[in-house]
């Protein structure tokens, strides 16, 4: 993946995972952290949670 790549999700990831804990979501789309997604047991925290994960390790291989 390219570094603008990289950037969007390094930079988008913290945000919507910062507007998911401050309730923002939850205002605008009736979104909580602990929303059941498509009756499964997958929640929006647990999404954001793995995405923060491959986050770390892109930034981590490429940049230390």
């Amino acid at each position: 993946m390219n570094s603008k790549t990289w950037r969007a999700i390094g930079l988008g990831v913290p945000i919507l995972t910062i507007l998911l804990l401050l309730g923002i979501f939850k205002s605008i789309f009736g979104v909580d952290v602990n929303t059941n997604l498509f009756n499964t047991s997958v929640t929006p925290g647990i999404v954001l949670g793995l995405a923060n994960v491959v986050v770390v390790i892109g930034v981590g291989k490429h940049y230390i």
